[in-house]
């Protein structure tokens, strides 16, 4: 039988203090045919001293590099080559991390729709 695994990547997005239009999206690395991804890894483009401003809220999401499908799940036979809408993290505020001199570690739920 023919298995197809995923094989995601993350874009991170960042929210800028400076306004709604102030975001800045970095991209992890796609992971080659998993189901169980992780990645563990450092994005170091978000530097407060940018035009951005204090970056204060991040969002995470996944997408599998090898798409079909659209968001909707539908087979989309326009853009065979576009990447497949895995889903995304709720919003993750700077508040909510703590005690972080250099690294921070946090486990995100994601979902398709927002609500768990």
């Amino acid at each position: 039988a023919w298995v197809n695994k995923n094989d995601p990547y993350v874009q991170c997005f960042a929210y800028g203090t400076g306004g709604d239009d102030k975001i800045k999206v970095e991209q992890t690395r796609v992971l080659e045919g998993t189901e169980e991804p992780e990645w563990n890894e450092e994005l170091d483009a978000f530097d407060d001293a940018d035009s951005n401003g204090p970056y204060d809220r991040f969002l995470f999401k996944i997408w599998d590099d090898d798409s079909t499908f659209d968001e909707d799940g539908s087979f989309d036979f326009l853009n065979m080559n576009d990447p497949d809408y895995l889903g995304e993290t709720r919003e993750i505020k700077v508040s909510e991390i703590d005690d972080c001199d250099d690294y921070f570690e946090f486990r995100l739920e994601v979902t398709r729709d927002g609500k768990g």
